[in-house]
């Protein structure tokens, strides 16, 4: 008779639905942990093969300008144009002309390059690569 039952939360069958629903909710963050790391690394691979794509096509596309990559250009850099969309552009500086960067990007077809703009570094000569 001096048996007393165990308050709830000291029962064995209660201290195991916790421990149940604890390692359940542990799960559901893990899942969500992995679903998001997954996620961005997704996002991240596409980038980089957009970002390659864009300048493996724009050297293309300046060879078939004529221009000698190796001879001609003096640096290309990716930016990134657009905040709201993922929108990118080849910054190309050429050897002969190196206060002047000429921005690449596909048309709004994506289907080819156009030159986008050419921003002057402080020389008033006239543009030696602008395209109309």
């Amino acid at each position: 008779d001096n048996f007393k039952p165990l308050p709830i939360c000291m029962n064995k069958n209660f201290l195991i639905k916790i421990g149940v629903v604890i390692i359940k909710k542990r799960n559901i963050v893990l899942v969500a942990v992995f679903v998001l790391i997954l996620v961005s690394g997704i996002r991240l691979f596409i980038s980089t093969q957009e970002i390659n794509s864009l300048k493996e096509d724009t050297i293309s596309y300046l060879t078939d300008k004529g221009y000698d990559i190796l001879d001609d250009i003096e640096e290309m850099n990716i930016v990134d144009i657009d905040q709201n969309e993922q929108s990118n552009a080849v910054i190309v500086t050429f050897k002969d002309e190196p206060k002047v960067d000429y921005f690449y990007t596909y048309d709004t077809d994506k289907d080819h390059l156009i030159q986008i703009d050419a921003v002057n570094k402080g020389t008033e000569e006239p543009l030696k690569h602008q395209e109309s």
